[in-house]
């Protein structure tokens, strides 16, 4: 039987916005001891420990309201090859995620879109009226140009961004058509993430399957 030694987790820093992939080391992990891990910003981002009964223990700095959250896993669940999300529980939306390195790096290539990076081009928490929430809504707005669920009326599937500070405007360069997601406050972040696709056209949102958003 092969045991698994080495999981990943995917972590967003709250205060840079940067997100990036963290090795978890069964062995490295010692009994009743804190490991911790931090961005290379310095930020505190999670600590793992193992404790008695074979649970293991995460606390994970949370983007979304700002309070730590502790996640217990039992070492069966820590260590298989599910991917397992990590969500804040006063708004159910991820603040992290953990597995094999195959399926995180699946998982998360949205990062790499031509949406990724702007709040690292943009990092200056105190532009935003809700740091936590523009990164929220960025990265929703990248797992739908990931998925193809992102284009223009026109054709046009490479959109441009600008960020304000309560919103990202969305815009194409072809025809000039636009529109804007919120991103001033947690209800503008879950009115964002109940949208599944953004055709652009001129003035308003449009969800797959149902009617326009303005």
């Amino acid at each position: 039987m092969i045991v698994r030694t080495q999981n990943v987790m995917v972590a967003r820093c709250p205060q840079c916005g940067k997100t990036d992939h963290y090795t978890l080391s069964r062995l490295k992990i010692g009994h009743h001891q804190k490991t911790e891990f931090f961005c290379k910003c310095g930020t505190r981002l999670f600590s793992v420990s193992w404790e008695e009964s074979d649970i293991y223990l995460i606390e994970m700095e949370c983007l979304i309201c700002g309070k730590p959250h502790l996640f217990a896993f039992t070492k069966r669940e820590l260590w298989n090859k599910e991917l397992k999300p990590l969500l804040c529980r006063g708004a159910d939306i991820e603040i992290g995620l953990t597995g094999p390195i195959e399926k995180t790096a699946q998982a998360t290539a949205l990062y790499g879109s031509n949406v990724g990076g702007i709040l690292r081009d943009y990092n200056n928490p105190g532009f935003y009226c809700d740091f936590a929430v523009m990164s929220g809504v960025l990265s929703w707005l990248e797992s739908l140009d990931f998925m193809g669920k992102m284009k223009c009326a026109c054709g046009n599937t490479r959109l441009d961004f600008r960020v304000f500070p309560d919103k990202v405007e969305i815009r194409c360069p072809h025809c000039h058509a636009a529109t804007a997601a919120p991103a001033a406050s947690l209800n503008d972040l879950k009115r964002v993430q109940a949208v599944d696709e953004i055709r652009l056209l001129p003035g308003f949102y449009r969800r797959a399957g149902s009617g326009s958003v303005q």
